[in-house]
């Protein structure tokens, strides 16, 4: 990567990842899950409009690069900053976009833990019009490596769509691509923990290597996203005060 290199893809990502700012806002202090039509807008901004596909092909298109997942970003990052860093007011870019990156993988991560939880209210039966059409959706749209990884031991069997969305992401998830993007190297909200209810639940907050997040309030069938710690305090220590309130998914 030379300077023009870097220049140019630091003032794509400046772009592509500003809107992020906005996004974040209808995602965080959330008390409720997001009802049918803003998780339906949510999805169209982070995976469609501002979807992964536009991040990649924009910095493919300079760097000649391939970019499949968010450590991809980040070492591109660390390039940039290593080829421009004596320039302050570079630095403060870079800055900038690591922190709106962080905001466009919390929102795309809450957009998909909620399509999750829809997943898992139509194979028990509940809006299973909203479940297929969200099944579709995935299989259209892209997914970091990272992201892939993380839904896939979520996913139930119906609606039958999911299927072959799941039979797409083991595919693409090799040995190779699983080692890559192991958990040291995801962000903290890709660590989280997968949790299907079992009793509904208030609200609660959740903290996660000094971040907090506001879980909301759930009900019997909901998929949650929680700390390791949330986990054992929901299922397993959970038998002590008349549990267990969630059972943990295996990855």
């Amino acid at each position: 990567m030379d300077a023009k290199q870097a220049r140019e893809a630091l003032r794509r990502l400046v772009i592509l990842l500003e809107p992020a700012k906005e996004m974040l806002k209808l995602v965080n202090g959330r008390f409720m899950p997001f009802s049918g039509s803003l998780l339906r807008d949510l999805f169209r901004d982070a995976f469609e409009v501002h979807g992964w596909h536009r991040l990649r092909e924009e910095l493919e298109e300079v760097l000649d690069v391939e970019v499949s997942s968010y450590a991809d970003l980040a070492r591109i990052l660390d390039e940039i900053s290593n080829v421009l860093g004596d320039d302050e007011s570079v630095r403060r870019e870079i800055a900038r976009v690591r922190l709106w990156l962080s905001f466009y993988s919390r929102v795309r991560v809450e957009v998909l833990a909620s399509v999750v939880r829809v997943f898992h209210r139509g194979s028990n039966g509940r809006h299973p019009e909203e479940a297929r059409f969200f099944a579709g959706k995935l299989r259209e749209v892209e997914l970091t490596d990272e992201e892939a990884g993380m839904i896939l031991p979520s996913l139930p069997d119906h609606p039958e769509e999911l299927k072959e969305l799941k039979k797409e992401l083991r595919d693409r998830l090799s040995e190779d691509v699983v080692e890559a993007v192991g958990e040291e190297r995801l962000p903290v909200e890709e660590r989280l923990v997968p949790c299907v209810v079992k009793a509904k639940l208030p609200s609660f907050v959740d903290v996660v290597d000094g971040k907090v997040f506001e879980v909301p309030a759930s009900e019997e069938g909901d998929l949650l996203l929680v700390s390791p710690r949330a986990a054992d305090i929901l299922g397993t220590r959970g038998k002590e005060v008349g549990g267990p309130f969630a059972d943990k998914m295996d990855r």
